[in-house]
């Protein structure tokens, strides 16, 4: 039923959302709550761009329904595979690539204080987990908090080990990650130019 939901209608769609969020919130066991991210993943699968309009209303609904919360109190799971799930999604719902409105999905991890326990899993001994939160923070590094938390939390020196990896999907996503970094922080401190310039001409006028 899953793979056609995108070429239905819109109370489909929002049946679906409905359905997901209540099966993350109502999931007690280890094998349910994996069992229910594994069912979002498979729906994001489908999501690509998040261009077209029933995508869109998807994802919108997805992001007022709970489900943020409800993957976010995965993350500290001490099963592997159910807390990599929550990563991956996390990380793809934060992706501008899956999604044209992820900066509301990143502003709404920021105000659950999320950040922290993605990075957290960047200094991992399991190369899974590894991998899949160095993909997370490559996405979530296009936010300036985020960035600014990896450097209080000791993540770019953890990502400069890992770019010396012989593993060549975190060696490319540590790369990947320290470069959004870079670009973040050079792209705010040229609008924080602009912004004294503009002062001073106004200033000046």
């Amino acid at each position: 039923a899953n793979m056609k939901v995108f070429e239905t209608n819109e109370a489909t769609v929002a049946a679906l959302v409905a359905s997901i969020a209540d099966g993350l919130a109502g999931a007690v066991t280890d094998d349910e709550q994996e069992l229910s991210l594994s069912r979002l993943a498979e729906t994001m699968e489908l999501i690509e761009g998040g261009k077209d309009e029933v995508e869109k209303l998807f994802l919108k609904l997805f992001r007022a329904s709970g489900g943020l919360e409800a993957i976010a109190a995965l993350l500290e799971h001490a099963r592997p595979t159910v807390h990599q799930l929550a990563l991956m999604i996390l990380g793809n719902l934060g992706s501008d690539a899956v999604d044209a409105k992820a900066a509301d999905t990143k502003a709404i991890l920021r105000d659950l204080r999320v950040f922290p326990k993605i990075i957290a899993h960047l200094f991992s001994d399991n190369r899974t987990t590894l991998a899949i939160a160095a993909a997370a923070a490559q996405n979530l590094c296009t936010e300036l908090d985020f960035v600014r938390l990896m450097h209080d939390m000791g993540a770019g020196q953890e990502l400069q080990k890992m770019a010396a990896m012989d593993d060549m999907q975190i060696r490319q996503c540590a790369e990947g990650c320290m470069a959004n970094m870079k670009h973040t922080i050079v792209a705010d401190s040229a609008r924080r130019a602009i912004r004294a310039a503009t002062k001073v001409q106004a200033h000046l006028r």
